[in-house]
């Protein structure tokens, strides 16, 4: 059994952690976001100001996250590179997740433009106006 220098034996914990929920989308699930013409902006909006946050965290998060050794020995250095390898596959995520943002933003700003020349249109071949 593991002693603690100053006080004696560690006792094992008797509790064990609860099991994590799944949380995981089936890959046959249909993904769809369905937003209005007069509301892409306010959603591109919102997608574009979480995508910020994202990035001033990543930036934020790049500097935290590095872990020099605490003492000049092959533990804590290998202790050391493993934090930070794992701090780094974090922000590799969370840049990926913003990119994800990012992506979303600029597909509903180039489908809004395309409804709206198709729209304009329509209603032009209809005897309509364009719009203007």
């Amino acid at each position: 059994m593991p002693m603690r220098p100053d006080e004696g034996p560690i006792d094992r914990s008797p509790i064990t952690p609860a099991e994590s929920p799944n949380r995981t989308v089936p890959l046959d699930t249909p993904l769809s976001l369905q937003v209005r013409v007069d509301q892409v902006d306010e959603v591109v909006r919102l997608f574009r100001d979480n995508a910020k946050q994202l990035a001033d965290l990543i930036r934020e998060g790049e500097h935290k996250l590095q872990m020099t050794p605490m003492a000049k020995d092959e533990v804590s250095d290998t202790a050391a590179k493993g934090f930070t390898m794992a701090g780094e596959v974090h922000i590799e995520a969370v840049t990926k997740y913003r990119e994800w943002l990012r992506g979303i933003a600029d597909d509903l700003e180039v489908s809004a433009r395309k409804y709206q020349a198709s729209d304009g249109a329509s209603a032009v071949n209809l005897g309509g106006t364009d719009g203007g």
